[in-house]
């Protein structure tokens, strides 16, 4: 019995490094502070999908992209974050079932295959 109580701290702490990485990879995703320039007059901000003035002014606007390696940024984050997703389901799944299951090996390879993806 205290063999498998040291089996699974590792893998909750595994599962929970997910959790964060994910919540982190979220807030990363979100934050419109990924470059900070000035002009000379203005301070802005910009991220992957807006880009906001800090002159004390709500002015956030959206970025558009015309540029094709931004627009290749923003679909290749978005894929990144879906696939995230998918690991942290599946790997909830692979901690939370029993070994007895029998779709446990699939899920494993599907949070494999996620894992590489993100």
């Amino acid at each position: 019995m205290e063999c498998k109580k040291r089996l699974l701290r590792p893998k909750t702490i595994q599962l929970i490094a997910t959790y964060v990485g994910f919540i982190l990879y979220v807030t990363c995703f979100a934050t419109p502070a990924w470059i900070v320039y000035s002009d000379g007059i203005v301070k802005r901000t910009s991220g992957l999908f807006q880009i906001c003035p800090e002159d004390g002014q709500n002015g956030c606007s959206a970025l558009v992209a015309k540029d094709t390696i931004l627009r290749t940024v923003q679909t290749l984050g978005c894929l990144g974050l879906v696939a995230y997703f998918c690991f942290c389901v599946s790997a909830s799944l692979a901690h939370f079932c029993s070994d007895k299951w029998k779709m446990l090996k699939g899920i494993k390879f599907l949070a494999f295959i996620s894992a590489l993806s993100a």
